[in-house]
């Protein structure tokens, strides 16, 4: 569209729209709504157009229309705004700054004093839509480029628009987003200024380079999940340090990090590689030359790296996780960042009495887990037991859904009236908690804030001022993980995955090869354990000769299971059958996981496998029936999680091809394979990659691909 039907909109509009068309501005708002005509020529202008109805204090609704060139910067205000409230609250000011494209210090300077006096020439604050902080470093950046389209949108108009005399009421009635909606929402000025007065002196924006993120309640340029990830409150700004936000101050830290990381390789620490490239790149915000090659961190312990782009290091310095460059952009990940330079974290790491070899696990959860309760690093790679498992712990968590469903894990957060501090760092907490809930294992767990600070840094054990405790590591993987079966566990000699040894198969008549042998979609020692937990549970506890009963013997003491955290009583039953003389003894921590379909326990120190040839032998299983049925998913996983060994079934309607791929949590392909022509796709996965190394514990997906159809499934390996 040419230019010149601009004319036709009011002079700011059609400024406004060049500086948007121009990309000066990715995300325009006018604050009232447009005529069909003038949406129509901003559209012909080549710019996508989008009425947003608030809110004010008393509920009228106020009308303001949106533009832009790109869609996502609309949909992210509209998400966040539309049918809300007017507010000035500095979150929404931060927000609505980094859509508009002010600079940060700008925004962040406006937040603590509005209309500060700047040295810029009226004439130039006149053209811009933010007000400049003083001495700000970006807006003199801007202004050649305002100035250019503002010229050109003089010479489509014909003349110079007419200038009021008071340019500072006029630009404080124009520029000023914030205290527009102040006095649309009806605020009591004085307890606007009360508020701005109560922010830290930290909160004051000194460096545009801070780029906000999405998700970031507490407006401290961490989003929530990272702050699950890292150990900060999602409540507070300022958790650790109270003159520094928290994404502010973990750019800090990381920047110091890896500054002081070794420029060569070593053979048991990590170090970096810079990989320069011939040419430099242009930072958006200071217009600073940097190198627009990469810098490779390397954790050779564990087998990890990671590749930054050299410019993420130097908005690492300004204090920001994002970056912005004319050839990079995008945002650090933290989660592969922290496993490479961050691994092993013992600054919050307690140990309880009972935890030989203080690897933060104790020893029957080291059993289970198939780690060496003599040896705080099994694997040898750096890290403790505890540690690393914890660290798979706080990555699930920061991926939960805050919203409840019907089928996947979630969490509700409980607030208490105060606060608690971190007894070794500090840190700042609300006394409450975070109520996980796992609706596919029927199981609830309660965390306080304080603890999931813990957890990020190594450890299950928490020590606030007001909560102090520790989070059952195994039950918590349950919580995060499990999808119905986590007490499906693995068993030795058990050729095809289904919970049975093969002898055991043979003798109840099914078929070793086969883990489902009567087609109903439950593996046959889940099925089997369940029918004989059931049948049990209805024998009766009077003696009678002529059918079999129960005997209890019960003890003072319980342990907890380490899966699920049911405490089951120490003791045992003894069921007899006076017509055959046969007799079995069955402790009841046995009977708890047979009532959750396994014969294999999580303590078999304590409680090995009972044999389920001597149950059978006592009860009559082939006149019963299992109590219920069970919904299955297409795609079985046995058992998961796993050590060694698992098997990854599909079942098909019909024969097909099909394509079975391993990925690990970053999209990367680990394994894969092909079943061709078959009713049945199975994989034997032992955790491996395709060159046959081991991998790392961890959550895994498993993808099969046939036909037009994709199925996912996810796998947790333990080491």
């Amino acid at each position: 569209m040419d230019e010149r039907h601009l004319s036709k909109l009011p002079f700011e509009l059609a400024y406004l729209a060049m500086l948007t068309r121009y990309n000066l501005k990715r995300l325009s708002r006018w604050e009232h709504g447009l005529s069909e005509r003038e949406i129509s020529l901003l559209r012909q202008f080549g710019l996508l157009v989008e009425p947003v109805d608030r809110r004010t204090f008393f509920g009228k609704r106020v009308r303001q229309t949106i533009f832009s060139t790109q869609g996502p910067p609309l949909e992210a205000y509209i998400s966040r705004f539309h049918g809300t409230r007017l507010s000035s609250s500095p979150g929404e000011v931060r927000f609505k700054g980094f859509l508009f494209g002010y600079p940060s210090c700008c925004v962040e300077e406006f937040i603590r004093h509005p209309y500060a006096e700047n040295n810029l020439e009226s004439e130039d604050q006149r053209i811009l839509f933010h007000w400049a902080c003083p001495g700000c470093k970006v807006t003199p950046l801007l202004l050649r480029d305002y100035r250019d389209i503002h010229n050109a949108c003089v010479r489509v108009f014909g003349a110079v628009p007419e200038v009021p005399r008071s340019y500072a009421r006029q630009d404080k009635a124009r520029l000023s987003d914030a205290l527009r909606d102040l006095q649309r929402a009806a605020v009591p000025a004085a307890a606007c200024l009360a508020a701005m007065l109560l922010l830290p002196g930290g909160a004051r924006g000194d460096d545009p380079h801070w780029l906000p993120v999405a998700d970031d309640s507490d407006c401290d340029y961490l989003s929530h999940g990272e702050e699950i990830l890292t150990g900060f409150s999602w409540h507070f700004s300022y958790t650790v340090n109270p003159s520094a936000l928290d994404g502010v101050h973990l750019a800090g830290v990381l920047y110091n990090l890896i500054s002081a990381l070794p420029d060569t390789p070593q053979p048991d620490q990590p170090y970096k590689i810079y990989e320069l490239q011939y040419g430099t790149e242009t930072c958006d915000i200071c217009a600073e030359e940097i190198n627009m090659g990469c810098l490779h961190l390397f954790n050779p312990s564990r087998g990890l790296d990671i590749e930054l782009p050299i410019i993420a290091l130097h908005y690492l310095e300004h204090g920001s996780l994002s970056y912005m460059g004319s050839v990079h952009d995008g945002r650090l990940d933290l989660e592969l960042l922290k496993q490479v330079i961050l691994a092993g974290d013992e600054s919050h790491h307690l140990t309880y009495e009972g935890d030989v070899d203080a690897d933060g696990l104790f020893a029957e959860e080291e059993t289970y887990l198939g780690s060496d309760p003599a040896n705080p690093d099994t694997d040898g790679d750096s890290v403790k037991d505890g540690p690393q498992y914890f660290e798979g712990l706080i990555e699930a968590l920061s991926r939960v859904s805050r919203e409840p469903t019907e089928d996947e894990p979630y969490y509700v957060e409980w607030f208490a009236r105060g606060t608690e501090t971190c007894e070794i760092c500090g840190g700042l907490f609300n006394m409450g908690l975070v109520e996980i809930v796992n609706p596919a294992e029927g199981l609830t767990l309660h965390a306080p804030f304080v603890s999931l600070h813990y957890l990020s840094h190594g450890s299950a054990i928490y020590d606030g001022t007001t909560n102090d405790g520790r989070l059952l590591p195994v039950l918590l993987n349950t919580v995060l993980n499990g999808e119905g079966h986590m007490h499906w566990l693995e068993v030795a000699d058990d050729g095809d995955g289904d919970g049975l040894k093969d002898a055991e198969e043979t003798h109840f008549g099914c078929d070793p090869a086969v883990y489902d042998s009567d087609g109903n979609g439950i593996p046959d020692g889940p099925q089997l354990a369940t029918t004989m937990q059931s049948i049990i549970a209805g024998l009766p506890e009077e003696e009678n000769p002529e059918s079999t009963y129960v005997r209890h013997y019960h003890m003072d003491g319980v342990y907890p299971c380490l899966i699920c955290g049911e405490n089951v009583n120490m003791g045992y039953m003894e069921i007899v059958n006076p017509q055959n003389q046969t007799s079995v003894f069955l402790p009841y921590y046995n009977l708890h996981f047979m009532e959750h379909g396994s014969f294999e326990t999580d303590r078999t120190d304590l409680y090995p496998r009972v044999d389920p040839r001597d149950i059978g032998n006592v009860i009559d299983v082939g006149s019963h029936v299992p109590g219920g049925t069970v919904e299955i998913s297409p795609v079985m996983v046995f058992p998961n999680p796993f050590t060694h060994k698992t098997r990854i079934s599909l079942n098909l309607p019909g024969p097909a091809d099909v394509d079975i791929t391993i990925y690990d949590v970053y999209g990367r392909e680990m394994y894969s394979m092909r079943s061709e022509g078959e009713k049945r796709a199975d994989l034997f996965w032992h955790g491996t990659d395709a060159a046959g190394n081991d991998l790392p514990s961890g959550v895994y997906f498993c993808r099969f691909a046939f036909g037009d159809t994709t199925l996912t499934k996810k796998v947790m390996l333990l080491r």
